[in-house]
Parts: structure tokens; sequence; C-alpha cells
């Protein structure tokens, strides 16, 4: 297995072709902040922008209404991806006059659906999903219409795929990909809408520049590039491999696909443990954790993503197209494995599964053991317990 995870991650490394990457010179922080439904090309833009102005950009991700209190109240040096009217009730922000990126507020349907929607009125009375603290949109949808709040838009898009809601609203750019195992389709662009980047007025005379830098992106053709994945952040050093696993760090495991992937050779890896908080439940667990991964990449992009057990690849499907759109992904310790494990991802990742061989144990216990009659399975209920369970 240890061998075979290795070739299968030079392969992989071997045929990736990186977009074109950008360098540019800075030296000052800057600390920006945003809501997890914006892609992380709306990161991509404003790093090159501000680089060029000399900042070090950094991105927190945090929920609609947090990222704009902390932009005024100075505790981030700006807040992106908001409409231009963001409320009276913030005094402390200002405004860059070109927008950041424009949005398609989208309506999706199950292709088995007769539902047309046409326009935010004929969302009445239907199940709706949608993100988490979009006020624009929420302040649109009929107060008629049973309204789902979803973390991520891969679990959205499973519900209505599964007929459990009627339509889902999401907001999306130029270049955005959303999951689909082929029975959503688009119902209509409801509605474009402008978002801006908004400054902490400590930074108002850096308006203007931010907004001439992003008038030249769009004009040469760089901000397209970047939202359409041709860019995909600076060029890495060194090959770079994010390897995430669920795995205890100290287990025999873990240890062997450490070894393989140092096998590779001179390649950087850095290493994301998945550990579920069992208080806060899958769930927020993985908001923390992809929030944090987005920080933590700012400017960077991985060459390859290294998956290990079930857990972690469901969270990199969760969490890949806003993310990782494009990047390969190799997995390993995969149980249960069938036709949906990576549905929808067919083209990006590969690896290798686990298969228990159940019915061969079974088999030798009853040979040495013939006049057993009850067989206790002692298993958890973790993400590979199921899976396991599943096997059995």
């Amino acid at each position: 297995m240890k061998r075979l995870i290795s070739l299968l991650l030079l392969f992989v490394l071997l045929l990736s072709v990186n977009s074109t990457v950008l360098a540019a010179e800075s030296n000052k922080p800057f600390t920006m902040t945003m809501a997890s439904d914006a892609p992380r090309t709306v990161d991509l833009l404003l790093y090159y922008a501000l680089k060029e102005l000399g900042y070090t950009p950094s991105v927190s991700i945090l929920g609609n209404t947090a990222t704009l209190k902390m932009a005024d109240a100075g505790e981030r040096d700006a807040v992106a991806f908001q409409t231009k009217y963001i409320g009276d009730q913030f005094k402390n922000i200002v405004m860059v006059e070109h927008f950041t990126v424009l949005i398609d507020l989208n309506a999706y349907v199950n292709t088995e659906s007769n539902i047309e929607i046409k326009t935010w009125d004929d969302l009445a009375n239907l199940r709706v999903g949608m993100i988490y603290e979009k006020p624009y949109v929420e302040t649109r949808v009929p107060k008629s219409a049973k309204v789902t709040m979803f973390s991520s838009s891969y679990e959205l898009f499973r519900q209505l795929s599964k007929g459990e809601l009627d339509a889902a609203v999401v907001t999306k750019t130029a270049g955005q990909e959303f999951w689909s195992p082929g029975n959503i389709k688009l119902a209509n662009t409801i509605e474009k809408v402008n978002t801006y980047t908004h400054l902490n007025k400590a930074h108002a005379d850096l308006a203007p520049q931010l907004s001439a830098i992003l008038t030249k992106m769009y004009d040469d053709g760089t901000a397209d590039k970047i939202l359409n994945h041709e860019i995909l952040g600076e060029p890495n050093e060194k090959k770079l491999i994010l390897r995430i696993s669920t795995y205890n760090s100290d287990s025999q495991w873990d240890s062997k696909i450490n070894d393989a992937v140092e096998a590779l050779g001179d390649y950087n890896v850095m290493n994301v443990d998945l550990n579920t908080d069992k208080v806060k439940g899958i769930e927020e667990s993985w908001r923390i954790n992809r929030n944090l991964l987005r920080s933590d990449l700012v400017g960077r992009t991985p060459d390859v993503i290294l998956v290990s057990d079930n857990e972690a690849l469901d969270f990199i499907k969760d969490c890949y197209l806003p993310l990782f759109n494009k990047v390969p992904v190799v997995f390993c310790g995969i149980n249960d494995y069938n036709s949906d494990s990576i549905l929808g991802f067919e083209n990006q990742f590969t690896g290798v599964v686990e298969n228990i061989s159940a019915f061969e144990t079974v088999e030798v216990m009853l040979k040495l053991f013939p006049h057993t009659k009850n067989i206790f399975v002692i298993n958890d209920y973790s993400t590979s317990g199921l899976a396991w369970k599943n096997q059995i």
C-alpha cells in the first residue's frame, strides 16, 4: 500500500501542470475578512491587487455580520464580498469604488422538477435552501418560503439532488462551479449584483489606489484569469502536497502514509489533522477546519491533495470546488467504496480503496470454532466505523 500511494502521488505530481502564477514583492501586513461562501478566487484577486500596492494580505473567514463588525471596529483592515449598501450602522467603513466581483444570484432546481423560477416571488411556498448569513438574499426570499440554511454549497446541492429541497439559491461568480450528480439544473439567474471591498476608515487613502488596481486588472484580463482558475497563486519553490487525515498521528497507518510521502523525494508537505470536535459536531468542525485551511493557504495553491480515511474524503468533497477547483486529489484508506463515493469528482479524484475481508474472516473463525452460534462485532460510530458496518 505504501508503494502504491507513493507511485500514485508521484504520477499525479508529474502530470500536474500549474496554471499561470504571479509574483510580487510586499512587506506591509493587511488583514481581510469575508464570508465563507465567497470562492477562493476572490481571495486571490484581492491578494494580487494588494500585493501590487506593497501589502502582504491575510484572510480570515467569518459569518457575514461578523465580517462587517470586525472591519468597522478596526479589528480587520477590510471586508470583501459585500453589496454596495451595507447599512447605516457601520460608520467606520469606506467602500472601494470599483467592484471586486460580479455575482449572479442563481436559483437551481432538480431536473425532475417542473418548477419555474423567474423572480424572487416564484420562491413563495417552496422548500428553499441557501447559505448561512446572506442578508441580501434573505430579505428577497418570500416569507412564505420554508428556508433551510447550509454551511456549504456541496451539502446544499446534495439535498436538492435527493429531492429534499424544491430550490437552491446561491451566489455565483465567474468561473465558479458547484457540485452536481447530473440531476440539477439552473432555473434562472434572478438578479446580478456587484460586490465590493470596504476598508476601515484608517485606510481610506488606500481606496482610490485599490480601485485603480482593480480597474487595471479587469482591463488587462488578469482578473478574468484569476476568476477562471488560470492563475492559481504564488509559485511554489517546491511542489506542495496538502495532506488531510483523520488518523491518529501516532498510529501505524499514519506512519506508513508519511513514509510513502517522504519516499517521493524533496517536496513540501502541509499536514492537516481533521479531528472532529464531538461537542460541536461534524458540520461545525468542518466549517472551522475549512476556514483555517483557507486562511493558511492564502496566495498559495497545493499541487496535489492527499486525503486519508472516509471522513477526510467527505471533507475534501465538501470544500473542493470553492477552495481547490482543478487541483488533483489522491485518496487512500477508503472503506465501503461505491459509485457514489466520488460522484461528480471523477475527473479530479483517484486513489486506493480498503476492502476488509469480513466474509473470509468469518469463514476462518467457523473452521477454528465450528460450534460458534453468535459473533459479536466491536465497532464504533465514526465515519469509517459505519463504512465497515456496511461492508460487513
